[in-house]
């Protein structure tokens, strides 16, 4: 961070408070970027229809991440069978129909607004 705030102070800005924010902006996003990584990420699995199955996520990073699930990019929504807890995705009998595909899950801090992607993960279901 140190090198990018010199640089910084090089460029020439006449509004001091856009200048303040575009280097304040600049270091938050180079601090904290390394220390957003997963502990634990989705593991593919195989499962049997109508049984319970879970995918499991964890970051190491700030308190104030937020989690959610994509399946196939598109936003996870909760129902009776299909739900977030906490920061796993639970399911309470698995679809063969309704469950294939790739899930992801999605953590964002919402100090930065930084945002970080698992790798994908998917149910075998027998």
């Amino acid at each position: 961070a140190g090198s990018h705030a010199s640089h910084c102070i090089i460029n020439e800005c006449k509004h001091a408070v856009w200048f303040y924010t575009v280097c304040l902006v600049g270091d938050v996003h180079l601090s904290d970027a390394s220390s957003l990584h997963f502990s634990e990420e989705p593991q593919s699995q195989d499962a049997l229809h109508g049984r319970s199955a879970i995918l499991r996520c964890e970051l190491s990073g700030p308190e104030d991440m937020r989690y959610w699930w994509t399946q196939d990019g598109r936003r996870v929504e909760d129902s009776e069978r299909r739900f977030q807890e906490g920061s796993n995705l639970k399911f309470t009998a698995v679809d063969r129909h309704a469950d294939t595909g790739n899930f992801q899950c999605v953590a964002s801090s919402s100090s930065t607004g930084e945002t970080v992607r698992s790798a994908n993960a998917s149910i075998n279901i027998k």
